[in-house]
């Protein structure tokens, strides 16, 4: 598979390579340059971003989110049957 790579336009202010490579040396350079290639392969590989709809709603509210359903109905405190405690 071949992966085609645009050039991106360089801003004016950035300083030229070999004055670059004078300062830093060599080496530097080249670690730096292979650490952000790789940095940016990594970022690309990253899966999207996970959808919460098919969460729970317990698991929703675990990570903070408000349920899928509204609250509740509320009851009438009338009808409500409470264990006997006695």
């Amino acid at each position: 598979m071949i992966r085609l790579v645009e050039p991106t336009s360089v801003p004016d202010n950035f300083p030229p390579l070999q004055d670059v490579i004078r300062r830093f040396g060599a080496w530097r350079v080249l670690l730096a340059a292979l650490s952000a290639l790789i940095r940016r392969e990594r970022a690309s590989q990253r899966p999207p971003p996970m959808s919460a709809d098919g969460l729970s709603d317990h698991m929703r509210r675990d990570i903070g989110l408000p349920p899928k359903r509204g609250p509740l109905p509320l009851q009438d405190p009338a009808r409500i049957r409470l264990p006997h405690l006695f």
